[in-house]
């Protein structure tokens, strides 16, 4: 089962894959939570985010949410 924690800054969750755009952290993936280049479509079970999309404006949360639906399991 493949997690995501996005936006983590320095609280990783063990069991899940922890991501942050800006982090020297030891085990945290560095990549754009509003793009997830580095994670493949179709296969993630669970996204996790507390406290990112609001770092999204008005006219991006749409296409935010549209990426991390991708990455989900069918």
């Amino acid at each position: 089962m493949t997690r995501l924690h996005l936006g983590c800054g320095e609280k990783t969750i063990p069991g899940f894959i922890n991501i942050d755009i800006l982090s020297d952290k030891e085990g945290v993936l560095i990549d754009d939570v509003s793009k997830l280049d580095k994670i493949d479509n179709d296969s993630v079970s669970l996204i996790y985010g507390c406290h990112v999309l609001e770092h999204f404006g008005r006219n991006e949360y749409k296409e935010v949410l549209q990426c991390w639906y991708s990455k989900l399991r069918s």
